[in-house]
């Protein structure tokens, strides 16, 4: 299997903001920041897989599309609040997926306040990222502990980083930076794809590391344990494949087929034959409605890398759990606890000012 190879450090010398900043140091105050450390990627096994050119549309969510506002807690710019434990927070990918419908939205409507909505979405994301050494970091300011358990290695302690919010936020910013085109989101975009270039580090955030096996992964839960998250991996992905169509970055052109390269590598060992496909390797939890997602997500893996061996597994996750006439066999069994981050029903003390 092909290697990215030791030359993959040297692209880096554009910098991971994509662009070349030329300034003197005596003339600002803001210093140069360090080149990221991407030696890990020297020897993480990547398929040089002939990324798919396809529209965004074709790997948006099914979900994504008209919001029903009466259901949620709005701030007073019409950006949603998440409620835990009585209190409004800025869930980071809450903010995307909401920032993502409204955009959806407006590309079908072409209603300006759509629009709008989806920029004060992406805006607020802005705003509340942490940025260390040039890059975003977008923070859950809350503790979570994985699937409810106590374990330590299970609790995420806020402020925490997720990589799935990392990757769909890249992938808001980029389909903003489209719609508008606005270079700030373009900026924006640049400096979240940062963090998908940072390695695992105790001493700052970080949201991607090499398995034992040297396989490359984006955590959605970057926790003591690596968590193996599927869904979240793949969602990830897709701000991947739209930064690398957008910008034709190399970097993420490698990044893409590592990523793709590790969930081909890795697919097998998420089925249960016949049953549902576990939400994650380290604790192999079965959840029907994150199956269901898997199907969709496998399926455009196969989308985005033109790899039928991504085409038949996500037919073969199908005939796991459906029967001939399209019924879900899972609906039988127990559908655990979705995970939650806390969004609890309208109140109107919180509701939208208009």
């Amino acid at each position: 299997m092909p290697r990215l190879s030791a030359s993959f450090a040297k692209l880096l010398l554009a910098g991971i903001l994509g662009t070349v900043l030329v300034f003197s140091c005596e003339d600002s105050e803001t210093p140069l920041a360090p080149e990221p450390e991407t030696s890990f990627l020297d020897d993480v096994p990547a398929t040089l897989y002939d990324i798919q050119t396809v529209a965004a549309e074709e790997i948006w969510d099914s979900s994504y599309g008209i919001v029903d506002t009466t259901r949620y807690n709005w701030d007073e710019d019409r950006v949603i609040l998440n409620i835990r434990n009585g209190l409004p927070y800025y869930n980071p990918i809450t903010l995307v997926n909401f920032g993502l419908a409204f955009l959806s939205n407006y590309i079908d409507t072409q209603l300006p306040r759509h629009l709008q909505i989806a920029r004060n979405h992406a805006d607020r994301l802005i705003a509340e990222a942490n940025e260390f050494d040039g890059v975003y970091y977008f923070p859950y300011k809350f503790d979570f502990a994985l699937h409810g358990r106590s374990d330590e290695v299970d609790q995420m302690i806020a402020p925490w980083y997720s990589g799935l919010a990392q990757g769909r936020a890249l992938g808001l910013f980029v389909r903003m930076y489209r719609t508008t085109g606005e270079e700030r989101y373009l900026d924006a975009a640049h400096k979240t794809f940062g963090s998908l270039l940072r390695p695992r580090n105790e001493n700052v955030p970080w949201v991607v590391e090499v398995d034992s096996a040297g396989f490359f992964w984006i955590e959605e839960y970057p926790a003591t344990r690596p968590n193996q998250v599927l869904n979240g991996f793949i969602y990830a992905m897709y701000g991947l494949h739209d930064y690398y169509t957008e910008t034709r970055d190399e970097n993420a052109r490698l990044l893409l087929q590592a990523s793709l390269t590790t969930v081909r590598h890795y697919l097998y060992d998420f089925r249960v034959t016949g049953d549902l496909s576990y939400y994650c390797l380290s604790h192999k939890t079965q959840i029907p409605t994150y199956h269901r997602w898997h199907i969709d997500l496998i399926k455009n893996a196969f989308r985005m890398s033109g790899d039928p061996y991504f085409e038949t597994a996500a037919q073969a996750f199908w005939d796991d759990l459906y029967l001939d006439d399209g019924v879900l066999e899972a609906t039988a069994k127990d559908d655990l606890n979705l995970p939650n981050f806390g969004i609890e029903p309208r109140n109107d003390n919180r509701s939208a000012r208009r």
